[in-house]
Formats: C-alpha cells, structure tokens, sequence
C-alpha cells in the first residue's frame, strides 16, 4: 500500500480522461468532473481500479486511444529550476466482445526532464501494460489477469553517470461474482514492486545508494451495487497490503554511506543499524484501508436533477524495523530489531453533490476532510514525541455545459460538443505533496559533492526511516482545468482538448512555492 493518506480517497482524478491511471498528469486530484458526486465514477473500474470493472464502462468491440500532453513546473521564485515532461501515449488498443471478453494494451513514453543547480538530468520512462478479462453465464461469473511495467534510465549532463529504475505495478488476477443485476463482487490479488539504482558510482567519485520496494501481497475486495433503473448507487471497497523495503549506501571509497552522514544519536535519521555492506535496516509495513461512497440521484421538476453524494475512508498502517542479511533481500531478513514501530492512521470524511439542470448544464461541489495521526510505539524512538493529529481540507468545484443540449442551436444528433471547468483547492503534508507531482517523484536532488553531507543532496527515500518528518511541512495547492470535449458519429470519434494550471505553496515549514502549467490532446475511435 502506498505510504501516503489520500490512498484513501481514490487517486485517479488525471487530465483528460486516460484509461490506464498509472500516474497522473499534472497533479493528482484535478479531476474534470467531481469524483464521489459523480454517478459516472459508480463502478468497480473507476473506484477501485479493478480490471473486471471494465465490463461496466465499456461497450465497444474496438477502442483505440491516442494521446499527447505537456507539462512542467517551475519555481515561483527562480525560473532556473525547471522541471518538465511530454507523455505521448502510443495506441492503447482495447477489443472485445461486449459482455464477454476484453483484451486492452498499451504503450506510453514520458521524457522527463530537471534543469537545477547548472546541471540537467533526463530520465525517459517507458511504461507498457496488458490486461485480459472475460465473463460467462451471463455475467455472474467474471475472470482476469492484468499487468503494467515501467522502465526508465537517468543521464546527466554533466557526467556518465547513470541511473536505472525499473519495476511493475499490480501484476496479478481478479475473480468476481454478479448474483445479482444489482450488486458485483470482484476480488484481485496482486504484486507490485520496483528497483532503483539511484547514484551508481562510475568513476565519478559519487558515492552509491540503491533500494528496492516489494508489495506482496496485495488483495482488494470491491462492492458495487446499483443499476440504471435504481436512483441509489454505491460503491465499498477494503484493501490489505505489506510491503518490504530496503536501501543501501556506500561512499566513494565503497564504506557504509550512513555512518559518516547520519549520527547514530538520531538527530537526522532514524536509521537504527547498518551493516559492513551499507544495508540498512529493512522496513516491514502492514496496512489496511477501505473506502465507501453512495450517491442518491433525485429528479426535480422541468428536467432538473440533483445527485447528493457522501463517503468515508480509513487507513491503518503498521511500520517496523528489520535486521539486514547477508544478501539484503527485501523478503529476507534476520529477524525484527525490536524498539523501532510506528503506526500511521488516517480517517476522511466527504460531502459533494452535482446539480444538472435539462442535461445542458451540469456543476458540481464536493468538501473531504481527512486526518492523519502518528503514534510512535517502539522504546528506541522514545525521544521522538509524537506530532499532534493534524487534518488536511480538500475542495473541488466545476461545471460542465453541453453545448449540443442548447435547442436553439440545432446540432446534429450525432454530434455532441462539451465545455468544462474545475478548480481543486487542497492542504496537504509534505509527503503526500511530492506524490501528487507523482510524475517527477522519481526525479531527486542533484548530487552536489560539495555539500554531501547534507542530508538534502542525498536520497529523499530517507523520509521512510523520518515518519514524523511528515508533520513539519504543509502545502497548499490551487489547481484549475479548462476543456474542451466532442464526439461525432454516434462515439465513434471522441476528442478532448484540455489546459490545466497550478499552484503550489508552503503554508507550514519552509519550502519553495511552486507553479504548474500543463495541456494535452486525447483521441479515442471506437467501434
């Protein structure tokens, strides 16, 4: 499970409408429509990313999606520090026979790239995917497989010095149930996990880190129950998780990188040991979250409608030292180094509703307030007092106008053009702020060897070893998307153009404010 809160409120809001959620593509939670107020999100594909989910979005025997975006990020002070993207996303190619089976690839290229400090990295990520899903007797009985993998290599400009970061993400299967036309029930079980060579030491002097993150198992139960006839819908969705963590570090001459830089006073670090080989401690953390939304559509007068909605969330995630082996193997370990368990919980709590007024004009409100709460448990961490319960607002509005609904403009039937607008405006800790830039997440701080001892030159994976780190920063973040939507010929042709822009700034701790601008095109044939 993800080692950060807003798991617990679906992270799938991306620019556009892309089919695979992999990572978002400005920031997350910038959603064009709302996420829990809209009847739309009612399934187990869009609630809990579950593959056999597909056979209730989709209708088509052929899809074919295409799309480009741009983005990048700036400093608000200093237009020298520059990060930026452009996502290509070759065809994702989905055929099938409705109600029966789906078959869905994809391939997608994201060349990023950090300009900072003089100096300027590159990092293509490739990221490519299969999913395989079928149903039969009459869909009480579903079936599937799904896997997603990514690759990337970083290069400097200033040296040969490279990096690689590779891995996959819920490679695993999916069995589901329909006994009724009501009510599904889809389980999946699923890996994840991913390598990272970080600073490789090639002749450069530079010292040497790595880690490795393995997630097995993972298992997720979904609930959908509602129908087009029924005016209730809701979704319910639990998750268990464990995922093992390890992290290396040498120096130039090839000697443990936390001896000379983290005190073993933990001052800076909580790491508790280290061996000759630069391991150290192992990290073993066990989660749990569920997830429940419900919306209740009511017809008005005059063709008015309005869709009250509610949820609730909760996460519990349990953390502890290991003890290095030889190997440093993520699934193999001495035994636990007592002393060093935290506990992370968070709980969230929404209310949202859409209003549509003759299906021509549609807006939308939604308020979540989430919490987040740290208990140390392990004696060692004794003297690291734990931060006070803290609570994080998220508020998201927009508005949707059909143009093709007007009947004075007499368009075609089989023609349909949408406009749309959404503002987000959340708070959040430091932490979950880097996520939800989850493009450059993978992007650190350049080396500098003149100042490598501060902690700040070196891996930000550290911040899993500094749970109360999490607490010393807040950030606030605006974030605005405009588009334009259209489809011709019955669907058969669907287009969307869109802009986003965003703002990001520190409101506790310090930390540089931050301003995105990002735009896109999306193409889908269908048949």
């Amino acid at each position: 499970m993800k080692q950060v809160i807003f798991v617990l409120i679906v992270l799938t809001g991306v620019f556009g409408q892309s089919y695979y959620r992999d990572y978002p593509f400005l920031v997350q939670r910038i959603n064009r429509a709302g996420t829990f107020s809209n009847i739309d999100q009612y399934n187990t594909w869009d609630h809990d990313q579950n593959p056999l989910g597909i056979f209730e979005v989709a209708k088509k025997t052929l899809a074919v999606n295409v799309g480009f975006q741009r983005i990048g990020w700036k400093n608000s002070d200093n237009d020298d520090s520059t990060v930026s993207a452009v996502s290509t996303q070759l065809p994702l190619i989905q055929v099938g026979v409705p109600d029966k089976m789906y078959l869905s690839c994809y391939y997608s290229i994201s060349p990023l790239s950090l300009e900072e400090k003089g100096q300027t990295i590159a990092m293509p990520q490739n990221r490519f995917g299969l999913m395989v899903v079928g149903q039969m007797l009459e869909g009480m009985i579903k079936m599937g497989i799904i896997g997603r993998g990514f690759h990337a290599q970083e290069k400097w400009d200033v040296n040969s010095n490279k990096r690689i970061f590779m891995g996959a993400n819920n490679v695993g299967a999916a069995l589901g149930f329909q006994p009724h036309e009501y009510l599904i029930f889809n389980v999946q079980a699923s890996a994840s996990g991913y390598v990272d060579s970080l600073y490789v030491d090639n002749d450069q002097g530079l010292p040497e880190e790595r880690f490795a993150w393995l997630e097995l198992p993972r298992i997720n139960v979904a609930f959908d129950f509602g129908g087009e006839e029924l005016p209730f819908a809701t979704n319910f969705s639990y998750c268990y998780a464990k995922n093992n963590f390890v992290y290396t570090g040498k120096d130039r001459t090839g000697d443990p990188l936390f001896g000379p830089y983290y005190s073993r006073t933990w001052n800076d670090s909580a790491l508790s040991s280290y061996n000759d080989g630069g391991d150290a401690d192992p990290l073993v953390n066990d989660s749990i979250a569920w997830h429940w939304q419900a919306l209740y559509s009511q017809e008005l007068a005059n063709d008015f409608r309005i869709d009250p909605a509610i949820t609730f969330g909760y996460m519990h995630m349990k953390s502890r030292h290991m003890r290095p082996n030889e190997d440093n193997h993520p699934r193999r370990y001495d035994k636990e180094n007592n002393g060093w368990e935290w506990e992370t919980k968070s709980f969230s709590f929404g209310l949202g509703t859409t209003f549509w007024a003759k299906e021509i004009l549609g807006i939308w409100f939604e308020y979540e307030r989430s919490s987040l709460q740290l208990d140390i448990t392990g004696d060692s961490l004794s003297d690291f007092s734990s931060p006070e319960k803290v609570g994080y607002n998220h508020v998201g509005f927009g508005t949707t106008f059909n143009v093709h609904e007007l009947p004075k403009l007499s368009f075609p039937d089989n023609l349909n053009l949408s406009v749309y607008f959404s503002m987000n405006i959340l708070s959040e800790n430091e932490l979950t702020a880097k996520y939800n830039v989850k493009e450059f997440s993978h992007l650190y701080p350049l080396y500098n060897p003149e100042t490598v001892g501060d902690i700040s030159d070196l891996n930000v994976e550290l911040n899993r070893y500094q749970p109360w780190k999490q607490f010393e920063k807040e950030v606030k973040s605006v974030n605005t998307l405009f588009g334009i939507t259209t489809s011709l010929l019955e669907n058969t042709i669907e287009a969307d153009v869109f802009m986003g822009i965003a703002r990001r700034k520190y409101t506790k701790g310090d930390g540089d404010a931050m301003k995105g601008f990002g735009f896109g095109v999306n193409f889908i044939y269908n048949r």
